[in-house]
């Protein structure tokens, strides 16, 4: 294989070539390469049928790959540094498609049948091929600056998706919060109101208590008031008794001496 220079940017035209029946009739190149033979390699192994109109696109290495369009007896070929992909082999076709336009525009047919090998070089290279890859080759890079920037839109479209998803889930979690502070402040004013309620059942309890026990203690004064009050009552009837007795025997003894 060649060896190619290096190129400024990717998905790059660096080579374009018009050949009829193998035979060169111009060619246009942006870096250093034996183009021409590796063209001629090419469309010898395919053996394409230049009666018949086609399209084509032939991976040269790791960063090339080749084109070609296939329209009239004409065949046009581009070698394209770059990804193979959809993109970029559609915008290698629109490249050859130009061209072949450009070229047709410019030449009769019937001349281009006849033409020389390399006869048509110094008009086609500097009105049509030169023109043609420098337009194309800016529409790649407008292309590459248009996926990056579709790419970058669809970061921050996520990136913004993100962040209302975050928004959204930080809303909700704050109305959980305010429903638990609702909730605890509410706790806490029935706590309050149950210590309160607490506080006075446990005053009525004990004044009740106080009732009950001065009930009690008041019940026992008294009993043992009527009790002693018994005891009082019976001892003096008691000494009244002796009393009366002992005043008896006096007079009975007092009766005895008068006799």
């Amino acid at each position: 294989m060649s060896t190619l220079s290096p190129i400024s940017s990717a998905n790059q035209h660096v080579y374009v070539v018009l050949l009829r029946n193998n035979t060169p009739l111009c060619e246009h190149s942006n870096a250093r390469g034996n183009f021409i033979a590796l063209s001629k390699k090419i469309l010898n192994d395919l053996k394409l049928d230049p009666k018949q109109n086609t399209t084509q696109t032939i991976r040269y290495d790791q960063e090339h790959f080749f084109t070609i369009l296939v329209h009239d007896r004409l065949t046009f070929m581009c070698l394209t540094k770059g990804q193979t992909n959809d993109a970029s082999r559609q915008n290698a076709i629109h490249f050859l498609t130009n061209v072949n336009q450009k070229i047709r525009e410019k030449f009769q047919y019937k001349r281009l049948l006849k033409a020389k090998a390399y006869s048509l070089s110094e008009l086609a290279e500097s009105q049509v091929l030169l023109k043609q890859m420098s337009r194309a080759n800016s529409n790649a890079v407008n292309l590459i600056e248009g996926n990056q920037l579709a790419k970058l839109e669809t970061k921050l479209e996520a990136v913004k998706d993100v962040m209302s998803l975050n928004l959204t889930k930080s809303m909700e979690n704050w109305e959980k919060i305010e429903m638990v502070v609702e909730k605890t402040e509410t706790l806490s004013v029935q706590a309050e109101v149950f210590h309160r309620k607490s506080i006075t059942v446990k005053k009525k309890l004990r004044w009740k208590s106080v009732k009950y026990n001065l009930i009690i203690f008041g019940s026992i004064a008294l009993v043992i008031a009527f009790v002693t009050f018994i005891i009082l009552e019976g001892n003096k009837d008691s000494n009244g008794s002796y009393e009366q007795v002992n005043n008896d025997d006096n007079n009975d003894d007092g009766d005895e001496n008068k006799y």
